[in-house]
């Protein structure tokens, strides 16, 4: 029988598998030896270059990651891992403190299954509000915005206050109300103008702030 030259990425993903259960991480210098030696056992005779090609086209699609013991399909084997991560797709817009608190565990150990499952692209982060905020890759930064924002009780509270008065209200009326400082109350009035759940109408030289007829129709 003559050997095989064609090398496709399910085979050298469970050779890798095999080797990751020796190897404490997924090292390229001496990952692509070990892989040579095992295709050539099952004779497969494959070049060096065509060896890395797959092995970037896996990393590439982040179902092995250089410098990790893990693979894609294992993460969520482990159940805290697994929580967390069931956590942030159904809470977008979740915060470290958020989620130690939740599960009620030590923040090193969120930090560190974080860290697995953006190494791996099943989650992303970005900023809102000085706070690195978590979401799954699949929704949007405008998605994570909203539901991070109605999450907030002080959003709650001027929500709240308006659907009470749907002719509106002024920012000073709103700060009164609800005896916020003005600049925080400026602050969210902005930030649900931005996610499309209030909206402003300019009467008798006042600003009134209302709920958007999106929010209220959705």
């Amino acid at each position: 029988m003559s050997p095989k030259s064609i090398l496709d990425e399910s085979k050298l993903y469970n050779l890798i598998v095999e080797y990751l259960e020796e190897k404490r991480e997924l090292k390229l210098d001496s990952a692509i030896p070990y892989l040579k030696t095992k295709l050539r056992t099952n004779s497969f005779n494959i070049n060096t270059d065509i060896i890395i090609k797959v092995l970037r086209s896996l990393i590439q699609h982040k179902l092995i990651v250089e410098g990790s013991r893990l693979v894609r399909y294992d993460l969520l084997n482990n159940s805290k891992r697994k929580k967390i991560y069931r956590f942030i797709v159904n809470n977008p817009g979740i915060f470290h403190y958020e989620i130690v608190k939740h599960f009620d565990i030590s923040s090193h150990v969120v930090t560190w299954h974080l860290r697995v499952l953006k190494k791996f692209r099943l989650i992303k982060e970005t900023n809102v509000e000085n706070h690195v905020v978590y979401f799954d890759k699949a929704v949007t930064l405008y998605e994570v915005k909203k539901k991070y924002f109605l999450r907030r009780k002080k959003s709650q509270k001027i929500i709240s206050t308006l659907n009470d008065v749907r002719d509106g209200m002024t920012k000073t009326a709103i700060s009164r109300t609800l005896k916020m400082h003005p600049n925080t109350v400026k602050k969210y009035l902005k930030a649900l103008q931005e996610i499309k759940i209030l909206e402003i109408k300019e009467e008798s030289n006042k600003t009134l702030y209302l709920l958007s007829n999106e929010y209220l129709n959705g």
